[in-house]
């Protein structure tokens, strides 16, 4: 199953003073980026030294306060707390774009599809902000809102953006909830073509 690590389980070094806490009033959109790694990271020991060696470039060459982003995504579902969502990140090229969005990280390399559990793990990011943030309500890829031209976060992302591949589906799991006392009850009475009928719609729902 997939987990959640927090600064302290992939090892993040303590943030230097920076932004801040992000406005709620003022946040828009939850931005997409990728770091283009040159290939695959396939453990999550692998993605913790990645964080960890990117984190370091941030702070050390670039002189930014943390790692860019505020939290990560890999292809097996994890999700890892970088800056956190209420923060304001680093990652989107100027000062108004930090401001106005939230920014994630897709543990991808280029030529990379993003998986299911990845894509889920996206999805919940993306709820969660716009709970933090009532009027957040856009999914964008990094070349949308940064200023000077970027192919981030690759084309196989910027196309599945478009196609609302990332937008939160709601859980249908009280629905399915609901329909299984329903099939008992048919059972019971005898109504076994209408229990198995229930039965299939309960089953092709997503959990």
């Amino acid at each position: 199953m997939p987990k959640t690590y927090s600064r302290a389980d992939w090892g993040a070094r303590p943030a230097k003073p920076g932004p801040g806490p992000l406005f709620g009033s003022t946040v828009k959109s939850f931005v997409l980026h990728w770091p283009a790694m040159s290939k695959p990271l396939t453990t999550v020991t692998a993605v913790m030294a990645a964080l960890r060696s990117w984190q370091d470039y941030h702070m050390d060459d670039k002189g930014w306060s943390d790692i860019a982003y505020q939290e990560a995504y890999d292809q097996a579902g994890n999700t890892y707390i970088l800056r956190g969502l209420d923060m304001q990140s680093g990652a989107n090229g100027d000062e108004d774009g930090n401001e106005e969005n939230g920014a994630a990280l897709l543990i991808l390399a280029p030529g990379e599809q993003p998986s299911e559990a990845m894509i889920t793990a996206v999805r919940g990011g993306v709820a969660r902000h716009r709970g933090l943030f009532r009027n957040s309500r856009g999914v964008k890829g990094h070349s949308d809102v940064r200023p000077e031209p970027t192919s981030c976060p690759g084309p196989i992302v910027l196309a599945m953006i478009r196609a609302g591949a990332f937008e939160p589906r709601p859980s249908t799991k009280p629905l399915r909830k609901a329909i299984t006392p329903a099939i008992r009850a048919a059972r019971k009475i005898g109504r076994t073509r209408l229990a198995d009928r229930l039965r299939k719609i309960r089953d092709g729902l997503r959990p």
